[in-house]
Order: C-alpha cells, then sequence, then structure tokens
C-alpha cells in the first residue's frame, strides 16, 4: 500500500503497531532481567544473550552451553560457580571422561562470563525503591550499548526497535509513576515485582 500510494502521489497515513513483547531490543533487556529473576536458569541466560543487542557484554554462549550441558547445571547462580570451579580444580574428580586443557580452558572462559552476567545484574539483587529500579535500569542500558546498537541496525530495522524502545521507555516511567502514586517511594520491591 505504502509503494502504491507513493507512486500516484495519494497522501496518506498509514501507522504500524508493534507490540513491545515483540521488539527485539526490549526481549533482549527483559530476558537478561529474568536472569536474575530465576536465578540464572540456563534457558533465560541463552534466550537473553542469543539476541544481537547484548553483544557489547563479548559473552560467549558456546563456553556456557558446555558447561550447562557436561556439568548439568540447570540453575542458581552460586550452582553454576562451584560446579564450574569444581570441575576446572578438580578435573579428575568430574563426571567428564576428557578433561583436557582445552576443556578447562573452556570452563575458565564459561566462569569468567558468568561473572561478566553477574556484575551487570549485580545491581538489581535487592530490593529497590521504584525510582532506584528505573536508574538502574537505564544505567544497564547504557552500559549495554542499546541506544548505539539501536540506531547502528539498518534503516527499516532500526525504526521499528527504535519507535519500540523508545515506548518502552514511556511505559517504564508510567509504571514507576503508578508505582510511587499507589505505594509510595519509599517501599522496596524485588526484581520480580518490577
Amino acid at each position: 500500500i505504502r509503494d502504491r500510494f507513493q507512486v500516484y502521489g495519494i497522501p496518506y497515513n498509514l501507522t504500524d503497531r508493534f507490540s513491545l513483547s515483540t521488539s527485539p531490543p526490549v526481549k533482549a533487556i527483559l530476558g537478561f532481567l529474568e536472569i536474575i529473576e530465576n536465578d540464572y536458569y540456563y534457558k533465560n541466560i541463552f534466550r537473553a544473550l542469543s539476541s544481537g543487542f547484548l553483544q557489547s557484554m563479548k559473552i560467549d554462549l558456546s563456553h556456557l552451553l558446555k558447561a550447562s550441558a557436561e556439568l548439568k547445571i540447570i540453575s542458581g547462580y552460586q550452582n553454576w560457580v562451584e560446579k564450574i570451579s569444581a570441575a576446572i580444580n578438580y578435573p579428575e574428580s568430574d563426571a567428564i571422561q576428557k578433561n583436557d586443557s582445552k576443556s578447562i580452558k573452556s570452563y575458565q572462559n564459561a566462569l569468567t562470563d558468568l561473572r561478566k552476567i553477574e556484575q551487570q545484574l549485580k545491581p538489581f539483587s535487592g530490593k529497590l525503591k521504584p525510582d532506584e529500579f528505573r536508574e538502574r535500569l537505564l544505567d544497564l542500558i547504557f552500559k549495554l550499548n542499546l541506544p548505539k546498537i539501536l540506531l547502528n541496525a539498518t534503516a527499516n530495522i532500526a525504526e521499528n526497535d527504535t519507535i519500540a524502545f523508545n515506548t518502552f521507555l514511556k511505559v517504564l516511567d508510567e509504571v514507576i509513576s503508578l508505582t510511587k502514586l499507589e505505594y509510595g517511594n519509599e517501599e522496596k520491591f524485588s526484581i520480580y515485582f518490577y
């Protein structure tokens, strides 16, 4: 319709509606927060980090996937750290038959990547006031270079994703305002609430 109307010079107002739940940058940031909400459940980690919007963290998912599969890690940050550390420090006691230097290096990389994730999510580990949550989320967004990644995308993708992400930020402000209105600004909530 757009192309035909432009060819014939017909004025039109055609707007596209996109659900925020289908927007890749919004899914990436919400998925990243779900990692801490669900205590480092392996599916949340892989889902959040497989999008191209968190590439600034420079995490190689293959190492985490290998560690998860071989060491049978499902969830729990401490569980991840303990099992990977045990595989690195005591390779002979591990269930893996072939623990050569390549496997140990892969586990070391997985542990490093896991700590990068934990470092980014640490500000969300306790209960937060509404304004604290908003500020920490905006800090995370800028630390992950999401605005830059959005603007460097191709034109058709950048337009939709930028509009969706802008809408997400507006919704965030509205939700925080409503939360402060209902509970006050001194009440603290966990990441699950937000």
